[in-house]
């Protein structure tokens, strides 16, 4: 699989990954649904935000350079590798990853958000699949219904001193796919803190897609994504994002002129 790389990290290539998601005939053979000899594949969906993190936490970025992939979720992440790399790739939402993935898979544990919203994402799975063998079965418009699927759900408002106990449980649930929406950092933490009990499992930190794909929040239209606009509609939906745009914004200048000086 192709990787570019974009300061200190390997960043996969999008195009690559399309081809492991859309056009292997045997997904069991591709990296990014199956992993090998019982290990694990942590997925860090790369933002800006990220690479911010990384500059000030040095357990968070080898986090990110532990990850077997970084898959560029940012036109930023994009644009850097233009200026830095030299090298064209392009970007995949967290939320299109999720559902591909989520579509290959059968046994699948959703952790985070709030307890209304993983309500609201169980019902809707069930409400489109449906299965005698299991307890909870599922599907949105968005996913493949020509398949069986097992859930577990755990909403992400729990004590800390309740951690533990929730992730045993994910685990004799031995699920294929772990989707966690804790937010940055704390989904990448967990993940990192954990991944080692469990067996052949992927594993990816999906932010606000639980919201997304129950309805609490919506995503931008085709004509703002086409035109590289997703991040105005976030803006426009939740003005308080706009902070965090101009943070990132002069963090993405301040890694471009690191990166200059030390040439």
């Amino acid at each position: 699989m192709h990787k570019v790389k974009i300061l200190d990290y390997l960043v996969s290539d999008f195009y690559s990954i399309y081809e492991a998601l859309e056009n292997y005939e045997n997904i069991e053979n591709s990296v990014v649904y199956r992993s090998q000899n019982d290990s694990n594949i942590h997925i860090i969906t790369l933002n800006m935000e990220h690479l911010h993190l990384a500059e000030k936490m040095p357990e968070f970025k080898k986090i990110l350079t532990d990850a077997e992939l970084l898959i560029p979720d940012g036109e930023s992440i994009c644009l850097l590798a233009r200026i830095l790399a030299k090298q064209k790739i392009k970007k995949i939402a967290g939320i299109d990853l999720a559902e591909k993935l989520i579509n290959n898979y059968s046994r699948i544990a959703f952790l985070g958000a709030e307890k209304t919203v993983s309500d609201s994402l169980r019902n809707l799975l069930t409400a489109r699949y449906s299965s005698e063998s299991v307890s909870h079965s599922s599907g949105a418009d968005a996913f493949n219904l020509n398949a069986r699927k097992e859930f577990f759900f755990e909403h992400g408002f729990y004590e800390k001193n309740q951690e533990e106990s929730i992730i045993e449980r994910i685990v004799n649930f031995n699920p294929e796919l772990l989707l966690v929406a804790l937010g940055s950092p704390a989904q990448e933490f967990l993940i990192a803190k954990y991944r080692h009990l469990f067996k052949n499992t992927v594993m990816v930190g999906v932010g606000g897609s639980f919201d997304i794909f129950t309805g609490k929040l919506s995503r931008a239209p085709r004509l703002f994504i086409k035109l590289k606009l997703e991040w105005l509609f976030r803006i426009l939906q939740e003005p308080k994002r706009a902070l965090r745009f101009l943070s990132n914004l002069k963090n993405f200048l301040a890694l471009i002129l690191k990166s200059s000086l030390h040439k």
